[in-house]
Parts: C-alpha cells; structure tokens; sequence
C-alpha cells in the first residue's frame, strides 16, 4: 500500500524458505520480489512491514534467499510487542512443540539484533489508515490489520481464519497451527463478527485468489462472498 507517500508491506511472506523449514508444507513462497518488481517496486523501496506473527511463511521473506540478511534494507518492522516478546525470549521455547523450536532459536538469534524492528503495545494506528488489531491464539501476539479511509474498511486478518474452508464453516474448530486453540477460537468469533457487523473487507493470508470478500453470517457460522480477480 502507498500511504501519504509511505509504502508499506503486511507481512513479508517465507522468502522461498518454506520448504527448507518444513517439507512436509504445501505452501509456495518465495515471490514477493518479482510480484513487488511486477508493480513497479524493488525492496530497497518498502518503508514499513506490519507482521502479524512470527510463522515463517510470514517473516522469512524478510531475510534475503536462504541467508541472516536483511531483504529490505530501508524498511522499519513493526509487530505487536506480545509477539515479540515470546519469540525472543529463550525461556519460552520450551512451551513449543519440537517443530516450532528450531524457528524460535532462530529468531532469538537474529531479530534482537536489528535496530529497526519496532514492538509496540496496544490497538493504535501505527501508520496513517492502519491499526493494529490484537487476535492472541495462532500465535500469542497474533495481529491483525484494520484499514479506513473514510467511510471503507478493510481487515486484513493474517491467520485468524487460515483456512476459510473450515475456520469459517465451523470456527469452533481448532487447527494444528494454532499455538492456543481455545483463544484462537475466541479471537476468531470476535474478529468475524466485527467484521460482518461493520459490513467491512475482509483479506486473509491464505485465501482463495484474489484474496478479498465479503462475510456474512449463516447461523452460527460465516460464509464468504470472494470478490472477482
């Protein structure tokens, strides 16, 4: 997004390191340079990264290749601090299952490091249009990402409905992502009903191309409405 002459990234996709980290994921990653190239931008361009969490298939992109560097050296990143905090702090990873360890040790040795990565605390606007939107329980600091201008919205809800074919169809239904399925659930039910309340956009990080619809409610579920490409 190009806001007041700021563009800004939500998330930075897994960089094309997906796979190396898990061979097992049917995730394709690794296009964010030549989708940003496609729209006229180069890395060096991006001023701001919003991260709704540290799952890889969301913040390896912010390193270059396979390698600790960063890919977009002039942009500032900012995450929620809940985040930030569980995934530097060492004395958490034991509280992850085995295959989310190795990701957490390599976060604690490389994100304290950087001085450009902002945690901040709370739901304000961090960039002009944009507030961030607390949804704990895919990840303890899941965010997601509130835009306005005027009278549109849009949320762009990173993981809290991952896979709409079921978190939509039975959102009391816990995924094997989710770091805390009970809050996971809870976080779901509120933010879709925000989102259907206030007749706003939604976008997900996992949705069907093109990516954006719109929700209502069908009982005590939600169907979504995707808009053409």
């Amino acid at each position: 997004m190009r806001l007041k002459g700021k563009t800004v990234l939500c998330d930075a996709g897994g960089g094309g390191q997906v796979q190396g980290y898990n061979s097992d994921s049917i995730f394709i990653s690794g296009r964010m340079p030549d989708n940003l190239k496609a729209a006229g931008l180069r890395l060096q361009d991006i001023d701001t990264i919003l991260i709704s969490h540290f799952h890889p298939d969301h913040i390896f992109g912010l390193l270059r290749g396979d390698t600790d560097t960063p890919a977009f050296p002039n942009a500032e990143i900012i995450v929620a601090a809940a985040e930030y905090k569980f995934w530097t702090d060492p004395s958490q990873t034991s509280r992850l299952p085995p295959w989310r360890q190795g990701l957490a040790r390599r976060i604690q040795s490389l994100l304290p490091g950087w001085k450009n990565v902002l945690p901040v605390e709370g739901e304000d606007e961090v960039v002009p249009g944009i507030r961030f939107v607390s949804v704990p329980g895919h990840t303890p600091g899941h965010t997601a990402f509130h835009l306005s201008s005027g009278q549109e919205q849009l949320m762009i809800s990173g993981d809290t409905a991952y896979v709409p074919a079921f978190c939509l169809r039975h959102p009391e239904w816990h995924g094997a992502y989710d770091q805390d399925g009970p809050a996971a659930e809870v976080s779901r039910r509120k933010l879709l009903d925000r989102i259907v309340a206030d007749q706003m956009l939604i976008c997900g990080s996992h949705f069907p191309w093109a990516g954006f619809g719109r929700l209502v409610r069908d009982g005590a579920h939600y169907a979504l409405d995707m808009l053409p490409a």
